[in-house]
């Protein structure tokens, strides 16, 4: 879903409606699986996107370069929920008043494997989920 002209400042609300019609195709196409199937599987490729917005972006380009490789608890991206959010009333996220606004801000450097390792559910989600601005996956 790399485009950037297309995907350039919107929200992750946005970017989950795009990650879920591509989803529908995706898991048809690039593995051979029926969406009905593949959306029961116990995986989180067609559960979960990446967003890569500016604040994400500049979280790692403002570590150090000598750091870079150090434990890391400042630079993320955008972890987008696939299934959306239940329904609550908390202070606004980006005009969102759910406790779970459907992403999470998680360690840039643990986001591909943490998510494919350990984000298999919903339950997952919801043990590793915390809510904007702080940042998670930074054990």
């Amino acid at each position: 879903m790399g485009h950037k002209t297309r995907f350039d400042g919107v929200t992750p609300s946005i970017v989950r409606d795009y990650f879920n019609q591509w989803t529908r195709t995706a898991c048809e196409t690039k593995q051979g699986v029926p969406f009905d199937r593949a959306q029961w599987a116990n995986t989180a490729r067609y559960k979960f996107g990446i967003m890569v917005d500016e604040e994400a972006s500049q979280s790692v380009l403002d570590i150090p370069l000598e750091d870079i490789d150090d434990y890391n608890d400042t630079g993320f991206v955008i972890l987008v929920n696939g299934s959306p959010p239940p329904k609550n009333n908390f202070e606004p996220v980006q005009g969102c008043t759910l406790e779970d606004v459907g992403w999470m801000k998680v360690c840039y450097d643990r986001a591909q494997i943490v998510t494919s390792a350990f984000m298999r559910n919903g339950l997952d989600w919801e043990a590793q989920y915390r809510r904007p601005p702080e940042i998670t996956f930074n054990f």
